[in-house]
């Protein structure tokens, strides 16, 4: 079996990782993964959870499966094609709701897959309609007419945005912020609903 050369590049694209050493790490946890070894025992939390930032892998929580998005190795020396399957209502639901208000505004659609994957990645408690619901509550105001739409963010800029501040690069995420006011009306609505208040 001859190991997919597109793993590699992604390590080092995504992480700048240029030491051999350190990218055989995380092949092998690949490995490790695709051959269903007790990864908790061999690899620590930090290298997990930048391998599974990368889009490599994806999980399917319902059937306890790994669904390699990207495959590990070559099939006679040629690369299965990816899939994106279960990434489709990133473009056709989630960037339909900035460009419906805006059309210039869905941003690159794979580099909101990518987001969107690295994202769910790091908040696995995170559900897609959680996602929808707090892009809506962003977007509203724009759709309304009460914010100028030059001012609506891009879709991929909405899920994590890299900025340089005090010389030292940062990401920050809108979404995170509107997730955040989501779980707060929910907390303040059910406390008025315990004091009979609504």
């Amino acid at each position: 079996m001859q190991l997919n050369p597109k793993i590699r590049e992604i390590i080092r694209d995504e992480h700048e990782i240029l030491r051999d050493d350190i990218q055989d790490v995380f092949v092998l946890y690949f490995i490790s993964l695709y051959h269903n070894l007790n990864t908790d025992v061999l690899f620590d939390e930090f290298l997990k959870k930048q391998a599974n930032t990368l889009g490599i892998v994806d999980r399917d929580y319902k059937k306890k499966t790994i669904v390699w998005k990207v495959p590990l190795f070559l099939e006679n020396g040629v690369a299965p094609p990816e899939t994106d399957d279960n990434w489709d209502w990133v473009h056709s639901e989630y960037r339909r709701l900035f460009m419906d208000v805006e059309g210039s505004k869905g941003g690159d659609k794979q580099g909101c897959i990518k987001k969107m994957k690295i994202y769910f990645s790091k908040n696995p408690h995170v559900r897609k309609e959680d996602v929808i619901e707090a892009a809506t509550m962003y977007i509203n105001p724009f759709a309304q007419g009460i914010n100028d739409k030059r001012f609506l963010q891009n879709a991929d800029y909405f899920i994590s945005k890299q900025l340089v501040e005090e010389g030292k690069k940062t990401s920050k995420s809108r979404l995170d912020q509107y997730l955040e006011l989501i779980n707060e009306n929910k907390t303040t609505n059910s406390t008025h609903l315990k004091r009979g208040l609504v």
